[in-house]
């Protein structure tokens, strides 16, 4: 989207339907369909396919094509429901490729820590120079596994 919007340079405006419209009809990974078939559960037909008709445009019947949309509003919240399942499993793949990266850090009672500031605590007198860590605070007790309690320094 980017890209195509960058080379209209100032003509942006007349562009973006159309960059719009390629997101809404480009299959997503997260989702495995559509936008589009997902809103009106139909396939789209490209406006080359109306100047050049495809096999699908000419066996087009509008009786037959009434009835097939009236039987997939049956199908709808299943297939809603299967996408729903696509996007936990994508985002369990998407965690999961993530956490291979990161190293686990083994703390033990005696080390120092910072800790991070929540925003309700950080005074915005410095702007975005404001620090976003605290400490150093002394871990003086393991709870569980990964979680400790800290003395102040």
């Amino acid at each position: 989207m980017k890209k195509k919007l960058d080379e209209a340079k100032g003509l942006w405006a007349n562009e973006l339907p159309n960059v719009l419209w390629s997101i809404r009809n480009t299959a997503k990974n997260s989702i495995g369909e559509t936008p589009f078939l997902l809103a009106y559960r139909a396939e789209v037909v490209l406006p080359i396919e109306m100047c050049q008709p495809s096999l699908c445009v000419m066996l087009f019947d509008k009786h037959a094509n009434w009835e097939m949309m009236k039987e997939a509003l049956d199908f709808l919240p299943e297939t809603r429901g299967n996408v729903a399942l696509r996007q936990q499993l994508y985002k369990l793949r998407m965690a999961r490729e993530y956490n291979k990266k990161v190293s686990r850090r083994i703390l033990k009672v005696g080390d120092f820590v910072l800790r991070k500031m929540e925003t309700v605590e950080r005074s915005n007198e410095e702007g975005k120079l404001t620090p976003t860590w605290e400490g150093p605070y002394e871990i003086y007790e393991e709870v569980h596994d990964g979680t400790y309690r800290i003395l102040d320094m």
